[in-house]
C-alpha cells in the first residue's frame, strides 16, 4: 500500500555521450534510501582496502583496479540478488537512423536518453514513495527543466499504458522526484559504481569483436601475464575485458539473464527490476535525435 514515508533514490552516471564515441551509455543504481546508504558504505571500504581515491572504468588499467572493480560488481550483484537495489543501463548507437542527423545536439539527446531510462525505471519500480535523483556532476544539463519536469506528476498508467483496473490504486499513482541534485562521484562511491556499469556496458558494445578475439586467446593461455603480453590490443583494454568476463560469470551464477553470446556484447532481453541492460533502437521514422538550434 501507499507509504510516503519511504524514500527511493536513483544514482546515475554516463559514458561516451560526446565526441567521436560511437556509443553512449547511462547507468542508474536504484533502491530504497537505507539500502543505498549501506551499499555506498561497503563500496567505500573497497576503495580504502585498495588505496583508491576514485574508481572509474576508463582508469581500470592495472590488477589493483581490476580487483577493486570486481569487488564493486560482487557487492552490487549481492544487493541485486537480495532485491535491495536494481541497476538499469541504456546504450545507444550514434550511427543508427535516429542519431545520423545533421547538426545533432548531443546534450539534448543525452537529456532524452535520461528521460527514456528514468521512465523505464518508473515502469519497473511501481512504488508509492518519495523519489530522489542524484546524477554525477554535469553542468551542461538543468535536471529540473530538461529532464525531471517531463516525468513529475505523470500518472503511472500513462507511463506504463496500464488498463484502469490493473494494479488497483497504483494506476492513479503519480511519479514525483522530490529532490534532484548533482553530486561529486569522488564523494559518493555509489556514483562510481554507476560509472563502472556505464563504462563496462559501453565498452562491451564498442569492443565486442576485440573481446571475442581476446576471450579465445585467453582461454588458451596459462596466466594473465602471458595474456597481456601476447594479444594485439592495448593492455588497458584487456584489463577491462577481465572485469567484463567476471561480471558475466557472476551474473550467470545469480541467473540474472545477462546474455553475451548472441551479439557478442552484454544485454538483457527481459525488462527486470533487478538488472536491465537495454540497447535502444529507433522507435520509427519519427524517432530522430534533436538538432542544435
Amino acid at each position: 500500500m501507499s507509504d510516503q514515508n519511504r524514500t527511493f533514490q536513483i544514482f546515475s552516471d554516463e559514458s561516451g555521450y560526446e565526441g567521436g564515441n560511437q556509443f553512449g551509455c547511462l547507468a542508474k543504481i536504484v533502491g530504497e534510501k537505507h539500502n543505498q546508504k549501506e551499499l555506498n558504505q561497503e563500496l567505500k571500504k573497497v576503495l580504502e582496502k585498495y588505496g583508491i581515491e576514485e574508481l572509474k572504468f576508463k582508469n581500470v588499467n592495472n590488477n589493483r583496479k581490476v580487483a577493486a572493480s570486481k569487488e564493486y560488481i560482487d557487492l552490487s550483484l549481492k544487493y541485486i540478488n537480495q532485491g535491495l537495489v536494481g541497476i538499469h543501463v541504456i546504450i545507444w548507437d550514434k550511427k543508427d537512423s535516429r542519431h545520423s542527423v545533421y547538426g545533432r545536439c548531443d546534450i539534448a539527446n543525452l537529456c532524452r536518453m535520461y528521460y527514456h531510462n528514468l521512465r523505464s525505471i518508473n515502469k519497473q519500480w511501481i512504488v508509492d514513495a518519495q523519489w530522489e535523483f542524484y546524477p554525477d556532476e554535469f553542468s551542461a544539463i538543468n535536471w529540473h527543466t530538461d529532464v525531471v519536469k517531463y516525468l513529475n506528476d505523470r500518472p503511472l498508467k500513462a507511463i506504463c499504458k496500464l488498463e484502469p483496473d490493473l494494479f488497483g490504486f497504483y494506476t492513479d499513482l503519480k511519479i514525483n522526484y522530490s529532490k534532484v541534485k548533482e553530486l561529486s562521484s569522488k564523494n559518493f562511491p555509489i556514483l562510481q559504481l554507476a560509472d563502472i556499469y556505464a563504462g563496462l556496458c559501453r565498452t562491451s558494445r564498442q569492443e565486442h569483436i576485440n573481446y571475442k578475439k581476446w576471450h579465445l586467446k585467453q582461454s588458451s593461455q596459462q596466466s594473465l601475464f602471458q595474456t597481456l603480453n601476447t594479444f594485439d590490443v592495448s593492455k588497458s583494454l584487456q584489463y577491462k575485458f577481465l572485469v567484463k568476463e567476471h561480471f558475466k560469470l557472476k551474473c550467470d551464477n545469480f541467473k540474472l539473464g545477462v546474455n553475451i553470446s548472441q551479439n557478442g556484447y552484454l544485454q538483457t532481453f527481459r525488462a527486470s527490476r533487478k538488472l536491465s541492460i537495454w540497447h535502444y533502437t529507433p522507435q520509427g521514422e519519427f524517432d530522430k535525435a534533436p538538432i542544435a538550434k
